[in-house]
């Protein structure tokens, strides 16, 4: 993680509010962005993103992030998009299912 990087996640770790929102405003665009190209869903996009931070806030305290923080968020998005590719395609299915009985 770069210095800046570093500074910004101490920060949140100690859940200052202002780096975590000037943080989030800064790069949402870029993670939203990326689940819409998953998922081609604005709204569930935004959901996905907004989750991902709500759940980075949360447990800040816990997590260790290895790489870059935005990495991290970056494949916190994307597999969270392709979870819910997942749960949709598994949805069709079962109601194909049924409605084939």
């Amino acid at each position: 993680m770069n210095p800046n990087e570093e500074q910004i996640w101490r920060s949140i770790q100690k859940k200052e509010g202002a780096a975590f929102e000037h943080y989030y405003k800064e790069h949402y665009k870029f993670f939203f962005l990326a689940a819409c190209s998953y998922l081609r869903d604005p709204r569930l996009a935004q959901e996905i993103v907004n989750d991902v931070f709500i759940k980075l806030w949360e447990d800040a305290g816990t997590i260790s992030i290895q790489s870059s923080l935005r990495s991290y968020i970056y494949r916190a998005v994307v597999n969270r998009s392709l979870n819910e590719l997942d749960k949709r395609k598994k949805e069709r299915q079962h109601q194909s299912e049924l409605s084939h009985r």
